[in-house]
């Protein structure tokens, strides 16, 4: 089970992980900012996504990824030279360092902005719209 949250570009990369490895997942979508509290209760931390693979519970996009690797090798997911390896891996913590909370800024500021463009935020979600009226 994938624990998600609409437009969340973490939660996207897991699930196109899961894809790759050719793995079957059930996805559950949590509403943005009910979400923090879910997965604290249900993982201990308040990041998505979290996964449940098999009794483990996995919590933030790499170490997911390299759960995913010891749980299905085949086809690789990171390569096997050292130094490029060494790249990803700054990559990866690059994103959730900066990447990732500048842009949860740049959203909010967005949003702040033009509260207009809220609806658009949840599309393609299984999850009811938000009203325009919010």
């Amino acid at each position: 089970m994938l624990y998600t949250v609409p437009s969340s570009h973490p939660c996207a990369v897991v699930e196109e992980a899961l894809k790759i490895k050719g793995l079957d997942y059930r996805t559950v979508e949590l509403p943005p900012g009910l979400s923090a509290l879910v997965q604290r209760v249900r993982f201990g931390r308040r990041t998505v996504p979290g996964i449940k693979i098999g009794a483990e519970r996995v919590v933030g996009s790499r170490p997911i990824l390299r759960a995913l690797e010891a749980l299905e090798p085949e086809p690789p997911l990171l390569p096997d030279d050292p130094a490029a390896l060494a790249d990803v891996e700054e990559a990866e913590r690059w994103g959730d360092e900066v990447l990732q909370e500048d842009t949860r800024w740049i959203v909010v500021e967005g949003l702040n902005n033009r509260p207009d463009a809220l609806a658009s935020f949840s599309e393609g979600s299984a999850l009811p719209k938000i009203p325009s009226w919010l």
